[in-house]
């Protein structure tokens, strides 16, 4: 069973897919901050921190 991160991740990857088809950066761009930090959330990792 997949963690909710990654079926979060899975759902934004594909709303990012059709948002690339659209013409708004801004949808774009915040669906991509999305997945960079459920990114840092799935490999444990904490944003501006030296591991």
């Amino acid at each position: 069973m997949k963690s909710a991160e990654v079926e979060l991740a899975d759902h934004c990857i594909a709303a990012y897919e059709l948002a690339r088809g659209s013409k708004s950066p801004m949808v774009q761009y915040l669906i991509s901050m999305a997945l960079i930090e459920l990114g840092y959330q799935i490999a444990g990792l904490e944003p501006g921190k030296i591991q």
